[in-house]
């Protein structure tokens, strides 16, 4: 009969074996949620994988309506704000700017446009 001493090397590597298979099969299971999760992230985002391996990208649907909308708020914000330099920053120091000085100060300020007063308008 064998001796434990004999033994002692065999046991040694099932209980290594058995700690490798449990930490290999914890990374299986960790690796395989990070993948399912985020696919799932991705799915909201209009971005799925195919069986094959290839990236299939969705495009949201935009109608002529919305575009437009967004396209005049667009110029609209840009028009808003737009910067206008002060009466005198632009003009010169000399005597001459003076009289278009005073003639600019008595111009009535830009008026800003919304959609409310530009649908009136037109």
């Amino acid at each position: 009969m064998a001796r434990l001493v004999d033994l002692l090397p065999v046991i040694l590597l099932i209980v290594f074996a058995a700690i490798f298979g449990v930490v290999a099969y914890q990374i299986y299971i960790y690796t395989h949620t990070v993948v399912k999760t985020s696919e799932q992230q991705l799915a909201k985002k209009n971005i799925n994988f195919s069986k094959d391996g290839g990236l299939q990208v969705g495009v949201k649907e935009v109608s002529t309506e919305q575009y437009g909308q967004r396209l005049q708020k667009g110029l609209v914000d840009t028009w808003n704000a737009h910067y206008t330099p002060p009466s005198g920053e632009e003009l010169g120091s000399s005597g001459q700017d003076d009289a278009l000085l005073r003639n600019r100060s008595k111009m009535s300020p830009r008026t800003f446009f919304t959609r409310k007063t530009s649908s009136k308008n037109a």
